[in-house]
C-alpha cells in the first residue's frame, strides 16, 4: 500500500506533535496547583497543632522559671547573715 500525503493526513500528525505537549502541560500544572493546596490546608492543620503544643509547653517552662526567681527574690531570709558579726566586740571578754 502506498501512502498518499495528503493535508488532511499531515495536518493530523502535526496536531498531535502540537496538542500533546499541550496537554501534558496543562496536566502537570493542574496537577500541581491541585497537590499544593492539598497539601498547604492538611500542613497548616498539623503544623498548627504541634506549633500550639510546643508554645503551651514552652510558656510553662517560661512562668515556672519566673515564679522560681520571683520566689527567691521575695525571700529575705535565704542567707543567715548576721549584721553584728564584724561590728561587735564584747568589752568585758577581754
Amino acid at each position: 500500500m502506498e501512502r498518499r500525503l495528503s493535508y488532511n493526513n499531515l495536518m493530523g500528525e502535526n496536531k498531535l506533535k502540537i496538542i500533546l505537549p499541550i496537554v501534558v502541560a496543562v496536566a502537570l500544572a493542574v496537577g500541581s496547583l491541585a497537590g499544593y493546596f492539598y497539601g498547604n490546608t492538611v500542613g497548616k492543620k498539623v503544623g498548627r497543632e504541634e506549633l500550639l503544643a510546643e508554645q503551651k509547653v514552652t510558656a510553662e517552662v517560661a512562668i515556672q522559671e519566673t515564679q522560681k526567681k520571683i520566689a527567691e527574690e521575695a525571700n529575705p531570709f535565704n542567707e543567715t547573715v548576721n549584721p553584728f558579726k564584724s561590728g561587735y566586740t564584747n568589752p568585758f571578754g577581754q
